[in-house]
């Protein structure tokens, strides 16, 4: 019997080495000591292991090679950290619009390389600009992870002609555009300086996605975010149940999937409201709708 369960461990091993790279340790009372509780990471018949001293890095346009799409669509669903990814990525490949299986590949490809220094928490990340890029008098100053950002027509809905010309005058990434865009219209074929503009808008946001919007530091209890809004728990609502507050019927289905899941208190809710939406079902405008009730409902609850 020993003898087969030896064999029965030896093919395990053995086959964990296939799905990944990385040595793969036996598991021993020493390893365990050393906190050593890596995560797998699945995608088709892929599978990856990431480190523990992995799992709290920030996820950014490095990891997500340069697809803006990509990173915008994690973020809506609340995974901001490596270790905020679901075993199966094949879980949330349909949730994510303008995402699709060769990207998601590419993707973990890139958190298996492990290139990423780990961000301890106590070094400030530097957002010291590496190109200034102007359209007529507007000015946006351009990290050097934002210029290595592919320019492809997911990242910019509603452009695809402004791309395509792009593309032929061999600019296929942030870093190769001009730092002038007043005129770059005049060098293409029907475009016209609205769409430029609307290029520049969105050039803006793309910037935007790798800042922090965790300069308010909140801890579990004391309340929720979304989009960079807050709400603050008092210390006599965090013990409200969701159930005794009056919501709407619109969100009846989510109170439900809430209560069975656990959180039944206000204290109880994430302090990212984005997780929500990893929820079987639930959409953004569900997860919206909630939240501004929710605000609602606090106000009255602390008068």
């Amino acid at each position: 019997m020993q003898w087969l369960l030896k064999e029965y461990h030896k093919d395990w091993l053995n086959f964990l080495q296939r799905c990944d790279d990385t040595e793969v340790v036996e598991a021993t009372e020493t390893n365990n000591d050393k906190g050593q509780n890596p995560k797998w990471i699945k995608f088709q018949d892929n599978v990856i292991r990431v480190p523990e001293v992995k799992l709290h890095e920030k996820i950014t346009l490095e990891h997500c090679s340069g697809s803006s799409a990509l990173l915008k669509n994690l973020r809506k669903l609340g995974i901001a950290q490596i270790k905020d990814l679901p075993y199966e990525l094949n879980d949330i490949l349909d949730r994510m619009p303008g995402v699709g299986e060769s990207k998601m590949l590419t993707f973990l490809e890139q958190l298996k390389k492990g290139e990423k220094p780990v961000n301890s928490g106590t070094q400030s990340k530097d957002r010291s600009s590496v190109k200034t890029i102007r359209f007529k008098n507007q000015f946006i100053g351009l990290s050097e992870e934002a210029t290595k950002m592919t320019i492809t027509h997911e990242d910019f809905a509603g452009l695809n002609s402004v791309i395509h010309q792009l593309h032929k005058k061999e600019i296929h990434q942030i870093k190769d555009l001009p730092d002038d865009l007043t005129y770059i219209y005049k060098q293409m074929d029907d475009v016209g300086p609205g769409r430029i503009s609307k290029f520049f808008s969105q050039l803006r946001t793309i910037e935007n996605l790798d800042e922090s919007d965790e300069e308010v530091v909140i801890n579990q209890g004391e309340g929720t975010r979304l989009n960079g809004e807050i709400i603050y728990f008092t210390e006599q609502s965090r013990d409200y149940f969701l159930k005794e507050i009056e919501f709407t019927s619109s969100i009846e289905s989510l109170l439900i999937m809430l209560d069975t899941k656990g959180y039944k208190k206000l204290k109880e809710l994430p302090v990212d409201f984005r997780q929500l939406l990893n929820f079987q079902g639930v959409g953004h405008k569900k997860v919206t709708q909630f939240f501004r009730q929710l605000q609602t409902k606090i106000k009255k609850l602390d008068h």
